[in-house]
Protein backbone atom coordinates (compact mmCIF):
# COMPACT_ATOMS: atom_id res chain seq x y z
CA UNK A 1 0.00 0.00 0.00
CA UNK A 2 2.68 2.67 0.64
CA UNK A 3 6.01 3.46 -0.80
CA UNK A 4 8.96 4.38 1.19
CA UNK A 5 11.57 7.01 -0.13
CA UNK A 6 14.61 4.61 0.19
CA UNK A 7 14.88 0.54 -0.05
CA UNK A 8 17.45 -1.81 1.37
CA UNK A 9 19.12 -4.58 -0.36
CA UNK A 10 20.00 -7.42 1.59
CA UNK A 11 23.52 -6.42 2.68
CA UNK A 12 21.81 -3.64 3.75
CA UNK A 13 23.25 -1.27 0.73
CA UNK A 14 20.14 1.57 0.17
CA UNK A 15 18.99 2.13 -3.25
CA UNK A 16 16.67 4.62 -4.94
CA UNK A 17 13.05 4.38 -4.54
CA UNK A 18 10.90 7.49 -4.07
CA UNK A 19 14.26 9.29 -3.52
CA UNK A 20 16.24 8.82 -6.35
CA UNK A 21 19.61 10.64 -5.19
CA UNK A 22 20.64 12.39 -1.65
CA UNK A 23 22.86 13.80 -0.23
CA UNK A 24 23.80 15.04 3.45
CA UNK A 25 25.65 18.41 4.54
CA UNK A 26 29.24 18.01 5.87
CA UNK A 27 27.94 18.74 9.69
CA UNK A 28 26.32 15.63 8.88
CA UNK A 29 22.97 17.26 10.14
CA UNK A 30 20.58 18.34 6.88
CA UNK A 31 19.87 15.20 4.91
CA UNK A 32 18.51 16.58 1.30
CA UNK A 33 16.21 13.55 -1.04
CA UNK A 34 15.36 14.47 -4.52
CA UNK A 35 12.02 12.76 -5.38
CA UNK A 36 10.53 11.60 -8.57
CA UNK A 37 8.75 12.68 -10.89
CA UNK A 38 5.01 12.23 -11.50
CA UNK A 39 4.30 9.80 -8.52
CA UNK A 40 0.61 9.95 -7.02
CA UNK A 41 -1.14 8.57 -4.49
CA UNK A 42 -4.27 6.43 -5.32
CA UNK A 43 -6.35 9.54 -4.08
CA UNK A 44 -5.25 11.48 -7.18
CA UNK A 45 -2.84 13.94 -5.20
CA UNK A 46 1.12 14.42 -5.56
CA UNK A 47 3.72 12.92 -4.04
CA UNK A 48 6.00 16.07 -3.56
CA UNK A 49 8.34 17.22 -1.38
CA UNK A 50 5.29 19.13 0.56
CA UNK A 51 3.92 15.44 1.03
CA UNK A 52 7.14 14.00 2.33
CA UNK A 53 7.47 16.84 4.88
CA UNK A 54 4.08 16.50 5.91
CA UNK A 55 4.87 12.86 6.52
CA UNK A 56 7.59 13.57 8.53
CA UNK A 57 5.94 16.11 10.85
CA UNK A 58 2.85 13.27 11.13
CA UNK A 59 5.44 10.55 12.27
CA UNK A 60 7.28 12.63 14.83
CA UNK A 61 4.22 14.72 16.03
CA UNK A 62 2.98 11.43 17.31
CA UNK A 63 0.70 9.72 14.37
CA UNK A 64 3.57 7.17 13.90
CA UNK A 65 4.73 5.60 17.39
CA UNK A 66 7.82 3.61 15.78
CA UNK A 67 8.79 5.97 13.09
CA UNK A 68 9.47 9.12 16.34
CA UNK A 69 11.28 6.03 18.48
CA UNK A 70 14.29 5.34 15.50
CA UNK A 71 14.25 8.85 14.86
CA UNK A 72 13.61 10.35 18.27
CA UNK A 73 16.67 12.34 19.64
CA UNK A 74 17.92 12.94 16.44
CA UNK A 75 14.93 14.68 14.24
CA UNK A 76 15.09 18.40 14.40
CA UNK A 77 12.61 19.66 11.86
CA UNK A 78 11.80 19.04 7.67
CA UNK A 79 11.21 21.31 5.31
CA UNK A 80 10.08 20.99 1.39
CA UNK A 81 13.07 22.71 -0.39
CA UNK A 82 11.45 22.44 -3.84
CA UNK A 83 8.86 20.66 -5.70
CA UNK A 84 10.40 17.29 -5.69
CA UNK A 85 12.97 17.83 -3.26
CA UNK A 86 12.77 17.88 0.73
CA UNK A 87 15.97 18.18 3.69
CA UNK A 88 15.77 16.67 6.60
CA UNK A 89 17.40 18.47 9.63
CA UNK A 90 18.94 16.20 12.41
CA UNK A 91 19.69 17.66 15.91
CA UNK A 92 22.91 15.24 16.12
CA UNK A 93 24.66 13.19 13.66
CA UNK A 94 22.57 9.92 13.40
CA UNK A 95 24.72 7.28 10.51
CA UNK A 96 22.00 4.86 9.95
CA UNK A 97 19.43 7.70 8.91
CA UNK A 98 18.86 5.97 5.52
CA UNK A 99 18.40 2.51 6.58
CA UNK A 100 16.22 3.44 8.67
CA UNK A 101 13.68 4.97 6.84
CA UNK A 102 14.23 2.07 4.01
CA UNK A 103 11.88 0.20 7.17
CA UNK A 104 8.62 -0.42 6.48
CA UNK A 105 7.36 2.22 9.45
CA UNK A 106 8.20 5.13 7.20
CA UNK A 107 5.91 4.22 4.49
CA UNK A 108 4.03 7.24 3.18
CA UNK A 109 0.71 8.28 3.13
CA UNK A 110 -1.59 10.93 1.58
CA UNK A 111 -1.19 13.92 3.70
CA UNK A 112 -4.81 15.13 2.05
CA UNK A 113 -6.48 11.23 3.71
CA UNK A 114 -4.52 12.24 7.28
CA UNK A 115 -5.85 15.78 7.25
CA UNK A 116 -9.45 15.16 5.93
CA UNK A 117 -10.19 11.89 7.52
CA UNK A 118 -10.60 9.95 10.86
CA UNK A 119 -7.31 7.77 12.16
CA UNK A 120 -10.06 5.16 12.25
CA UNK A 121 -10.70 5.76 7.91
CA UNK A 122 -6.36 5.92 8.05
CA UNK A 123 -6.80 3.13 9.47
CA UNK A 124 -8.73 1.19 7.63
CA UNK A 125 -7.49 2.09 4.02
CA UNK A 126 -4.54 3.74 4.06
CA UNK A 127 -4.13 6.18 1.45
CA UNK A 128 -0.50 5.63 -0.17
CA UNK A 129 1.36 5.56 -3.59
CA UNK A 130 2.07 1.52 -3.11
CA UNK A 131 1.34 -0.92 -5.95
CA UNK A 132 -1.81 -2.04 -3.94
CA UNK A 133 -4.75 -0.83 -2.53
CA UNK A 134 -7.25 -2.03 0.42
CA UNK A 135 -10.75 -2.94 -1.22
CA UNK A 136 -12.03 -4.98 2.27
CA UNK A 137 -11.24 -5.35 5.49
CA UNK A 138 -12.98 -8.06 7.86
CA UNK A 139 -11.16 -7.68 10.58
CA UNK A 140 -9.74 -11.29 12.23
CA UNK A 141 -10.41 -12.97 8.91
CA UNK A 142 -8.35 -11.12 6.10
CA UNK A 143 -7.51 -8.25 4.08
CA UNK A 144 -8.45 -7.59 0.60
CA UNK A 145 -6.01 -5.63 -1.93
CA UNK A 146 -6.53 -4.63 -5.30
CA UNK A 147 -3.94 -3.51 -8.15
CA UNK A 148 -3.08 0.15 -8.40
CA UNK A 149 -2.98 0.37 -12.62
CA UNK A 150 -1.01 3.32 -12.57
CA UNK A 151 1.78 1.96 -10.42
CA UNK A 152 5.50 2.59 -12.11
CA UNK A 153 7.88 3.98 -8.90
CA UNK A 154 8.68 0.66 -7.99
CA UNK A 155 12.16 0.24 -6.07
CA UNK A 156 15.50 0.13 -7.77
CA UNK A 157 16.13 -3.34 -6.66
CA UNK A 158 12.25 -4.36 -7.54
CA UNK A 159 12.53 -7.24 -10.04
CA UNK A 160 9.67 -6.30 -12.18
CA UNK A 161 8.47 -2.37 -13.11
CA UNK A 162 5.14 -0.81 -13.40
CA UNK A 163 1.90 -2.15 -12.30
CA UNK A 164 1.54 -5.54 -10.20
CA UNK A 165 1.59 -8.76 -12.15
CA UNK A 166 -1.30 -9.96 -10.05
CA UNK A 167 -4.30 -7.89 -9.90
CA UNK A 168 -5.32 -8.58 -6.11
CA UNK A 169 -4.31 -10.22 -3.03
CA UNK A 170 -6.02 -12.09 -0.04
CA UNK A 171 -4.29 -11.37 3.11
CA UNK A 172 -5.84 -13.90 5.65
CA UNK A 173 -5.36 -13.69 9.72
CA UNK A 174 -4.02 -17.25 10.80
CA UNK A 175 -2.46 -16.33 13.90
CA UNK A 176 -1.48 -20.07 14.67
CA UNK A 177 1.99 -20.54 13.50
CA UNK A 178 1.52 -24.27 12.92
CA UNK A 179 -1.88 -23.49 11.01
CA UNK A 180 -0.38 -21.01 9.21
CA UNK A 181 2.12 -23.40 7.86
CA UNK A 182 -0.63 -25.92 7.12
CA UNK A 183 -2.04 -23.92 5.27
CA UNK A 184 0.84 -23.47 2.55
CA UNK A 185 1.57 -27.28 2.27
CA UNK A 186 -2.34 -27.70 1.64
CA UNK A 187 -2.37 -24.95 -1.03
CA UNK A 188 -4.63 -22.58 0.37
CA UNK A 189 -2.08 -19.96 0.92
CA UNK A 190 0.67 -19.33 -1.74
CA UNK A 191 3.02 -17.15 0.75
CA UNK A 192 3.12 -17.14 4.74
CA UNK A 193 5.18 -14.85 6.63
CA UNK A 194 6.93 -16.46 10.32
CA UNK A 195 7.22 -20.14 9.56
CA UNK A 196 7.55 -21.95 12.54
CA UNK A 197 11.68 -22.13 13.84
CA UNK A 198 11.10 -26.14 13.94
CA UNK A 199 9.53 -26.29 10.30
CA UNK A 200 12.28 -23.75 8.82
CA UNK A 201 14.40 -26.58 7.41
CA UNK A 202 11.93 -28.32 5.69
CA UNK A 203 10.72 -25.14 4.26
CA UNK A 204 13.51 -24.14 2.52
CA UNK A 205 13.99 -27.60 1.20
CA UNK A 206 10.30 -27.30 -0.54
CA UNK A 207 9.95 -23.16 -0.82
CA UNK A 208 11.42 -20.20 -1.64
CA UNK A 209 12.29 -18.80 1.91
CA UNK A 210 13.28 -14.97 2.65
CA UNK A 211 14.78 -13.94 6.38
CA UNK A 212 15.03 -10.96 7.50
CA UNK A 213 17.01 -9.84 10.24
CA UNK A 214 16.17 -6.37 11.51
CA UNK A 215 19.07 -3.73 11.38
CA UNK A 216 20.05 -0.88 13.78
CA UNK A 217 18.43 -2.14 17.07
CA UNK A 218 17.73 -6.09 17.56
CA UNK A 219 14.74 -7.55 19.16
CA UNK A 220 14.94 -6.43 22.67
CA UNK A 221 12.97 -7.25 25.92
CA UNK A 222 12.66 -3.81 28.63
CA UNK A 223 11.74 -4.56 31.93
CA UNK A 224 9.21 -1.65 32.86
CA UNK A 225 11.47 0.72 35.41
CA UNK A 226 8.80 2.88 36.16
CA UNK A 227 6.52 0.48 38.29
CA UNK A 228 6.59 -3.14 40.00
CA UNK A 229 9.46 -4.72 41.30
CA UNK A 230 12.02 -3.65 38.12
CA UNK A 231 12.19 0.06 39.93
CA UNK A 232 14.60 -1.49 42.24
CA UNK A 233 18.04 -1.50 40.13
CA UNK A 234 18.86 -4.35 42.66
CA UNK A 235 16.21 -6.29 41.35
CA UNK A 236 16.96 -5.37 37.51
CA UNK A 237 20.76 -6.54 38.49
CA UNK A 238 19.44 -9.88 39.98
CA UNK A 239 17.43 -10.83 36.93
CA UNK A 240 20.64 -9.81 34.37
CA UNK A 241 22.75 -12.41 36.65
CA UNK A 242 20.30 -14.99 36.26
CA UNK A 243 19.32 -15.18 32.81
CA UNK A 244 21.22 -17.14 30.42
CA UNK A 245 20.00 -15.23 27.19
CA UNK A 246 22.20 -17.14 24.90
CA UNK A 247 20.09 -19.91 25.71
CA UNK A 248 16.65 -18.57 25.89
CA UNK A 249 17.01 -17.07 22.20
CA UNK A 250 18.60 -20.68 20.99
CA UNK A 251 15.74 -22.44 22.96
CA UNK A 252 13.22 -19.89 21.23
CA UNK A 253 14.53 -19.79 17.68
CA UNK A 254 16.21 -23.14 17.29
CA UNK A 255 19.57 -21.26 15.84
CA UNK A 256 17.24 -20.09 13.04
CA UNK A 257 18.33 -16.52 13.96
CA UNK A 258 21.36 -14.92 15.75
CA UNK A 259 21.79 -14.12 19.07
CA UNK A 260 23.54 -10.70 19.63
CA UNK A 261 24.37 -9.84 23.09
CA UNK A 262 24.96 -6.15 22.57
CA UNK A 263 21.28 -4.84 22.98
CA UNK A 264 21.83 -1.99 20.72
CA UNK A 265 23.48 -3.16 17.32
CA UNK A 266 21.95 -6.10 14.95
CA UNK A 267 24.10 -7.86 13.41
CA UNK A 268 22.31 -6.97 10.41
CA UNK A 269 22.94 -3.07 10.45
CA UNK A 270 25.38 -1.92 7.50
CA UNK A 271 29.37 -1.84 8.95
CA UNK A 272 28.60 -3.78 11.88
CA UNK A 273 31.64 -4.06 13.21
CA UNK A 274 31.95 -7.47 15.90
CA UNK A 275 34.90 -5.82 18.02
CA UNK A 276 32.92 -2.56 18.91
CA UNK A 277 29.32 -4.62 19.20
CA UNK A 278 31.56 -6.91 22.03
CA UNK A 279 32.32 -3.94 24.27
CA UNK A 280 31.14 -4.31 27.23
CA UNK A 281 30.69 -0.46 27.79
CA UNK A 282 28.47 -0.66 24.56
CA UNK A 283 26.19 -3.30 26.50
CA UNK A 284 22.54 -2.63 27.67
CA UNK A 285 22.70 -1.78 31.47
CA UNK A 286 20.56 -3.11 33.72
CA UNK A 287 17.19 -1.55 32.78
CA UNK A 288 16.72 -3.56 29.18
CA UNK A 289 18.03 -6.96 28.15
CA UNK A 290 18.38 -8.14 24.79
CA UNK A 291 15.99 -11.06 23.23
CA UNK A 292 18.31 -11.61 20.20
Amino acid sequence: MLDSLVSAEPDGTVVPWIATDWSVSEDRLSWTLDLQEGVRFTDGTALDGEAVAANFQYWMSGGNGTAAAHLGGFYASVEATGPLQVTVHLSRPYSPFLSTISQPYFGLQSPAALRERTPEQNCEQPIGSGPFAVSEWRRGEYLEFTRNEDYDWAPANARHQGPAHVAGIRWSFVQDNTSRYGSLLSGESDVIGEVPAVNLDDARADYEVHQYVTPGRPVVLSLNTQQGPFQDVQVRRALAAATDREAIVDSAFLGTVPYEGNGFLSQSTPSYDSSVAADPSLRPGPGQRPAG
